[in-house]
This record gives structure tokens, sequence and C-alpha cells, in this order.
């Protein structure tokens, strides 16, 4: 848990005036694809802000600098911005936030298989791979230009193992030019668009 002290000039922690229980604001300020997702702003309390819910989003691997910062406005002169720094933050997957196909369905014979099979990977919003827990998709065949249009909704599932899953009998029979879309039951998963098969 993040934890920004206010000092005085003295070096002591802030104990009364007007900054003693001022909100501070967390920003990532270098790193590419990061973002706060939750508790980005916090109130101290005697002169201490402990961001417990600081949430960030980004890409795993990627070190993120996060300032910590508090405008002051002085009795007089300018106002500023005093800021505390924290580098080299990194982030771990989220949560499961949608199906994203790695390989895409080749060509195949009504009612056998892709080769080479069509793979798919859990992914959260920012694109890492989620390896936790597991789900289970299902294919359908649409209408190459209006993908609302249903072909065939075969009823066979993917159970997906370390966030990938891979679709080598799909059960799709009629002959044409379709695209496969890979979806959820619930829709609890942003569902996946395959290019033409």
């Amino acid at each position: 848990v993040p934890v920004v002290t206010m000092l005085d000039l003295g070096g002591n922690v802030v104990s009364a005036g007007n900054y003693v229980s001022a909100s501070l604001t967390a920003s990532i300020v270098a790193g590419a694809g990061g973002e706060i997702v939750a508790g980005g702003t916090q109130a101290a309390s005697a002169g201490v802000a402990r961001f417990t819910s600081l949430a960030l989003g980004g890409v795993v691997g990627t070190n993120y600098t996060v300032t910590f910062s508090l405008a002051v406005t002085p009795v007089s002169g300018a106002p500023y911005t005093l800021t505390a720094t924290k580098t080299n933050v990194t982030v771990s997957a989220g949560d499961p936030y949608e199906i994203h196909l790695t390989q895409e369905p080749s060509t195949l014979t009504a009612g056998r298989t892709f080769s080479p099979a069509a793979k798919v990977e859990i992914q959260d919003k920012w694109g890492n791979i989620v390896t936790a827990g597991s789900q289970t998709l299902k294919v359908k065949s649409v209408d190459k230009d209006t993908i609302s249009t249903d072909v065939e909704r075969p009823t066979g599932t993917i159970t997906t193992a370390n966030g990938v899953g891979t679709i080598t009998t799909p059960g799709f029979t009629k002959a044409g030019t379709y695209k496969m879309v890979v979806y959820t039951d619930s829709g609890n998963l942003v569902q996946e668009v395959s290019q033409n098969f």
C-alpha cells in the first residue's frame, strides 16, 4: 500500500493547518499503456495519506512511474505542486475481459478439423494473458458480411487452461465462406470475431 507523508520545512510530519487532511492524487507519468483504475485520490489523516484502494492497470513486464501530487496554494505567491515519485512499479494480469484469437481458423472440410487448429487466449483489459482459472467457450459460424446473422451454432464447448484454448473440431458442416465467433454463453467476456475462412 503506498503511503505518502507530508513534511514541513523542518522534516516534521504535518500535524496542523490547512493540509493535515488534504487530498493527494496519484498519476502514472511513465510507462506505456498504464492507467489508474481506482483509488487515485486519497485524503490524508494527520498528514499521512494511505492509498489503500489504489489499483493500477497496464502491461505485464512494463515498469511504470507513479507520482503522488499535492496542490498547494500559499498565503502569498503563486500556487505550486509538491510531488513524491515511485519508480519501477509493475503489474500482474487483471481480471478476464476478452477472448483473443492468436491463431485464425483455416480452411476446413465440412465436419472435419482445422489444420492448424485455431487458438485463443483469455486476456485482461490491457491485453495480458490471464492464466488463472478457466473459461468455457463456444463457437459459431456467421455470415461473413453480417456477423449478427448466425449460420451454425454447434453444441460443443472449449475449456481453456492457463488462459489458452484450442479449437480443433468446431463442428461446422455447411459449405461456404464464413466468419467464426468465439463467445461465452454468459457474455462475461468480449467475444472475438475471426477473419473469413
